[in-house]
């Protein structure tokens, strides 16, 4: 089985790198509906609507104008997330979003941190680098 490398990963907001990241996570999801009836005696399900969100955390860098800066609260954007790189055959995911919430942090001993947490608006697309 073959194992990769957390740091090699890239976020891009469009064509544009976002500076400073140091977590992303996409979640899939799909809505279920319940299709059981009188005299069953167990539940089932049917699949109804995919759906997909996620986050990136990042050491806070208000110089980040064209990453950090164009995630704002109710922006569409463009997410394309390299897991371990962008070289030809990586695997990444693209998609429309919309940043639903900011959260920025900061502890007495560490970094100041924001957070985007953000809701996928349309189709995943998971695929090999060209």
């Amino acid at each position: 089985m073959t194992t990769h490398i957390g740091r090699d990963g890239v976020v891009k907001l469009g064509a544009n790198d976002i500076a400073e990241i140091t977590a992303w996570r996409i979640t899939r999801n799909t809505d279920t509906v319940e299709d059981h009836a009188m005299g069953d005696t167990w539940k089932t399900r049917k699949a109804t609507f995919n759906d997909w969100s996620g986050e990136i955390t990042c050491h806070w860098d208000p110089d980040d104008a064209n990453g950090q800066a164009g995630l704002t609260p109710g922006a569409t954007v463009t997410i394309d997330a390299y897991p371990d790189g962008e070289a030809s055959g990586d695997w990444h995911y693209t998609g429309s979003a919309i940043v639903s919430q900011i959260v920025d942090q900061a502890d007495m001993a560490g970094l100041v941190q924001a957070t985007f947490t953000f809701v996928g608006s349309g189709a995943l697309t998971e695929a090999a680098v060209a």
